[in-house]
């Protein structure tokens, strides 16, 4: 059985990890690290909530487009 480079990175990252949460300092970077994840999460959440609401946008003033030729038609129909 042979590990891989990301295998040995992933195992020597982990050990470096393992010793360095005794150090205060350390925990303190494993917290903001987590910040940082959570933050970026947190924005693509958002920007995906922006994406879908700028198509439901997008969608109602097609829709507001539609009525108002169908009214115009009706109008001219009617006058």
């Amino acid at each position: 059985m042979s590990i891989s480079f990301e295998d040995e990175e992933d195992v020597s990252e982990a050990a470096l990890e393992a010793c360095l949460m005794k150090d205060p300092k350390s925990q303190d970077i494993a917290h903001l690290r987590e910040v940082v994840f959570w933050l970026r999460w947190e924005v693509e959440h958002y920007r995906s909530k922006l994406d879908f609401y700028e198509g439901k946008v997008e969608q109602a003033k097609e829709t507001m487009s539609s009525v108002k030729r169908k009214l115009s038609r009706v109008m001219e129909i009617i006058c």
